[in-house]
């Protein structure tokens, strides 16, 4: 029997023969876990949260941070939240998604709505409501479980009355959530005023670096699909697991260093 599963994905994941694959994926941990052994998970701020992936986690933790600089934290967050799992403690669970849709740019969070929510979200952390996660979406998923969710988790009243807080906030202030496009012509009107030229490049090959990634990402995804069947079985294959999940985390590293060179 396994204690218990953590889950690091990104949670926006689309595919063509399932509409949620992140919430068959979690199935599939409850599934080798147990209906007793906790489920958590850490995901991406941009994800869709489904009612599936809910359902069969005991808390989802999302970053806080766009750009993404806090995953490291978010995972230390996740091991002290379960240890508490470990220890017998389970919370509440409030889901809430709002039919808003927001533009990824309008998704930073160093200021604008979405900055708001999370803080206020994170203020009232404590004992009792120990998890706040705000997920904005990625909206070019196109899936019908998409837009603003908020999640929290706890005992007693506190943390359902601040999810409702929260889901009013955003409806209220679901203006600032709207960005004003240019217009192709005045785009067109402002590089004339601008621009001394146009140069347009014949690109006929990718460069080494971006080679290399699009290796990367076809590697990552055959041993993805290796992976998925052998999680059914977790103990039996829990050594070829762990081979594979260091050879992903390996071209994410390899991946990162590259964008950053």
């Amino acid at each position: 029997p396994l204690d218990a599963i953590y889950i690091c994905n990104h949670g926006a994941m689309t595919a063509s023969g399932s509409e949620d694959p992140d919430g068959a994926l979690y199935a599939l941990a409850r599934e080798a876990a147990g209906p007793r052994a906790p489920v958590l998970s850490t995901v991406d701020l941009h994800a869709n949260i489904t009612q599936r992936m809910v359902d069969n986690a005991d808390c989802i933790v999302s970053y806080r941070t766009n750009p993404h600089v806090d995953r490291r934290e978010r995972g230390a967050e996740a091991a002290a939240l379960l240890r508490r799992l470990l220890a017998g403690e389970r919370w509440e669970k409030t889901f809430i998604r709002m039919p808003i849709s927001p533009p990824t740019v309008t998704l930073l969070t160093a200021r604008g709505a979405y900055a708001d929510m999370i803080k206020e979200g994170q203020r009232h952390i404590g004992p009792e409501l120990p998890v706040v996660s705000i997920l904005g979406s990625f909206v070019f998923g196109d899936v019908r479980e998409g837009g603003i969710t908020i999640l929290t988790y706890g005992k007693g009243d506190k943390p359902r009355k601040l999810a409702r807080q929260l889901a009013e906030f955003a409806w209220a202030e679901r203006e600032r959530f709207r960005v004003k496009l240019t217009s192709l012509d005045d785009a067109i009107d402002q590089m004339n005023k601008t621009a001394k030229a146009v140069i347009l490049f014949d690109i006929k090959a990718f460069e080494a670096e971006m080679r290399t990634m699009g290796d990367g990402i076809v590697k990552a995804t055959a041993l993805t699909a290796e992976a998925m069947p052998l999680l059914r079985e977790i103990a039996r294959n829990s050594a070829r697991l762990h081979e594979i999940a260091r050879e992903v985390i390996s071209i994410e590293d390899e991946s990162d260093r590259m964008q950053e060179a």
